[in-house]
């Protein structure tokens, strides 16, 4: 059945694509450039990773927007990195933004201490630790897991001009001196959304992390709130080709009065729209982020939630000013680094 569904989807996706194009955002990646066939379009080289999650591509957006250009992109996915062609052909390098320090991303930041010979800054990049299943029983991989190399990224970040991470949990576990914290660059991306958000909505948005949660679990999640709200949505944040990013932030987050989430970046995205939010937190990354920025409340378990919705308890949630101004501040820095880069090469 599963697979039959796969195939379902596939058709749909082709048929999509034939008749309405792809709506998905694609940036320049040399990852899925031949060599013969490689542009250099910017100064700037960006690395990031190209899997669908919307997560991946937001803070991209952001970091393009208040830079006011779109930089080239590798994504680091990539084994074949070619750090020759980028030596020769760019001006400065950004690392960011989202969970590039996840411990799957190694051998890139192996290859770029050892290969990368230009100007480089670390943006809006951040920590995944899931939970261990000794401490949590409905996750779907039991193994403990860790960051990037510590050692490796403070030699890396020794030779970068500047460094921003999201959240305090990042900056601690690589010891970081003199790094800028700030909210995720998303949060300058989706302030063009807040003028179609739907005031009178009641609808009840779940946003889920199909990596960190059973399916099960996800299952009683819909089932809970189905019978708990009069108006249920549910996003996975997956980018499709009948749907990119600016179709899912429209069509789900912007009719939301109150967001249910398992995943980081449903409560960025609900953050920076100013939508109340419930995390249900299944990763160290999304309870720190909970800690520096508030807007919503945090629970452990699905009796929790179903508590909160029956006693009221997101309908009078105290709702902070969006934190912005560290972001933006930042990006002016990134910005007269990248004009001094390009005006020294």
């Amino acid at each position: 059945m599963l697979e039959i569904n796969r195939i379902q989807q596939k058709i749909v996706n082709v048929a999509y694509q034939k008749l309405i194009g792809d709506r998905r955002c694609k940036f320049n990646d040399f990852s899925k450039v031949s060599p013969e066939n490689r542009t250099v379009n910017s100064p700037i080289m960006q690395f990031y990773s190209s899997v669908d999650n919307i997560g991946n591509y937001l803070p991209v957006l952001g970091i393009q927007k208040m830079l006011s250009q779109s930089s080239d992109t590798w994504c680091i996915h990539d084994k074949n990195i070619d750090f020759d062609f980028i030596n020769t052909n760019y001006k400065c390098v950004i690392i960011g933004g989202a969970g590039l320090l996840h411990e799957c991303f190694e051998e890139f930041w192996n290859k770029f201490l050892n290969e990368c010979r230009l100007p480089t800054i670390i943006w809006g990049v951040g920590l995944c630790l899931p939970d261990s299943s000794g401490v949590r029983t409905d996750l779907v991989d039991s193994t403990k897991r860790s960051g990037v190399s510590q050692k490796v990224v403070m030699e890396v970040a020794k030779r970068c001009d500047l460094v921003n991470v999201r959240d305090n949990l990042t900056a601690n576990y690589y010891n970081f001196k003199d790094v800028d914290i700030s909210v995720c660059p998303t949060v300058v991306y989706v302030e063009k959304f807040k003028k179609s958000l739907y005031k009178e909505s009641s609808q009840v948005l779940f946003s889920s992390h199909k990596e960190l949660v059973a399916v099960s679990t996800q299952k009683r999640l819909k089932a809970s709130l189905k019978k708990l709200v009069p108006k249920f949505a549910y996003t996975d944040n997956i980018q499709k080709p009948s749907s990119g990013i600016d179709d899912i932030i429209s069509r789900y987050y912007c009719p939301t009065s109150i967001l249910v989430t398992t995943r980081l970046h449903g409560a960025i995205i609900a953050y920076g729209l100013n939508v109340p939010y419930i995390a249900i937190p299944r990763d160290e990354k999304l309870r720190d982020f909970h800690r520096l920025y508030s807007n919503g409340i945090s629970i452990e378990n699905i009796v929790d939630l179903e508590n909160a919705l029956k006693q009221g308890l997101t309908n009078n949630i105290p709702m902070k000013p969006i934190a912005i101004n560290p972001v933006l501040t930042f990006g002016e820095k990134a910005s007269e680094w990248v004009a001094s880069c390009c005006n020294n090469r």
